[in-house]
């Protein structure tokens, strides 16, 4: 008996530091989202005022996002005992939740607006870059936030995973609608369309999370078949 206990008690710590060890790894990623996002947010609003680009504020907006998303993360994960916060992880899910509903409003109120007058935007270098530096860094951070949100079985470092791969899809076609452009004019409509769709994904998501909150306050599975 006296053997099988201490085993037990060996098999306890080393899942406590194994829990701690992953704690760690989502707060890094989310303090560097952090910091990356906040650059890459400042010269996206600079581009996408002189370009006047939907995706472009979209992409923008999507980065204040993302840094107002991975800040509330790192508070849900802050401190040694917040590894297993019910209060926490229920608080961080209904705030981005909340978060995901109201930018996806205003990204699809200046993306309808574009598309109802026929603005075109300029394409410059610079967004092209961008686009392309910021679709690879938070495609690297969506892929490490959604593993380690999946290992601690924590919905809000996933919404915050799927909210970081939105930002890489936008820049991604941020930088393929500059291509396209180029070679065709006529393709324009395909900036706010690609940001009208991804602020539907995102209004879907955020509205989705706070219905089963609401209703479930424990659990919130964001998409069918991922248990969290």
């Amino acid at each position: 008996m006296q053997g099988v206990s201490v085993t037990l008690k060996e098999m306890s710590m080393q899942m406590a530091d194994e829990d701690e060890r992953y704690r760690m790894y989502a707060l890094l990623t989310c303090i560097i989202t952090v910091v990356f996002d906040i650059f890459l947010g400042i010269a996206a609003f600079v581009c996408a005022a002189v370009t006047d680009s939907s995706s472009g504020y979209a992409f923008a907006l999507d980065c204040l996002l993302d840094v107002l998303a991975a800040t509330l993360v790192v508070w849900r994960f802050y401190g040694s005992t917040s590894t297993h916060s019910d209060f926490k992880e229920n608080v961080a899910c209904i705030c981005l939740g909340i978060l995901f509903c109201l930018s996806s409003i205003g990204i699809i109120a200046k993306s309808t607006h574009d598309l109802v007058i026929h603005h075109i935007p300029q394409q410059l270098i610079y967004v092209f870059i961008l686009a392309g530096v910021g679709g690879v860094m938070n495609s690297v951070l969506g892929c490490a936030k959604y593993m380690l949100g999946r290992k601690m079985k924590s919905q809000s470092l996933i919404l915050e995973a799927i909210n970081t791969s939105l930002s890489a899809i936008l820049a991604m076609m941020l930088a393929v609608s500059d291509i396209l452009y180029f070679y065709h004019p006529s393709a324009w409509t395909i900036d706010p369309i690609t940001s009208i769709v991804v602020a539907v994904i995102l209004f879907i998501g955020g509205l989705k999370v706070l219905c089963r909150r609401k209703h479930n306050p424990e659990t919130t599975p964001l998409l069918v078949g991922v248990a969290v």
